[in-house]
């Protein structure tokens, strides 16, 4: 996701906008989450280096995809809400998250046993 910073500060504006991004975004996050299953079909267990460097890839190229829909989501919204009401929006926010990711992992683990 650190990366996936730098390269949003250096290309957010000159890209394109937000509504068409996130369209993309989302296609290669599906392709990414499709191709984190590929190798386990096709490839035996032998091959430690291999999937050590392909989902060390795809774990990058994911955090630039979700540095690319983070940053420009809080940006917007510290445009949009109010001064006063800033810091009350984005606890709430954060908040709402950190309840979702705990759940994702218990929802994820157990479709994954």
């Amino acid at each position: 996701m650190l990366v996936g910073a730098i390269v949003v500060s250096k290309l957010n504006d000159r890209l394109m906008e937000y509504n068409k991004l996130l369209t993309v975004l989302t296609f290669i996050s599906s392709i990414l989450i499709i191709l984190m299953g590929a190798p386990l079909l096709i490839f035996s267990f032998e091959y430690k280096l291999f999937y050590t460097i392909y989902y060390s890839l795809i774990h990058l190229t994911y955090g630039i995809v979700i540095a690319f829909v983070d940053i420009p989501v809080m940006t917007m919204l510290q445009k949009l809400v109010p001064d006063k009401l800033r810091g009350r929006v984005i606890s709430v926010a954060i908040s709402i998250v950190k309840v979702f990711v705990p759940l994702a992992m218990i929802i994820s683990g157990s479709v994954l046993m």
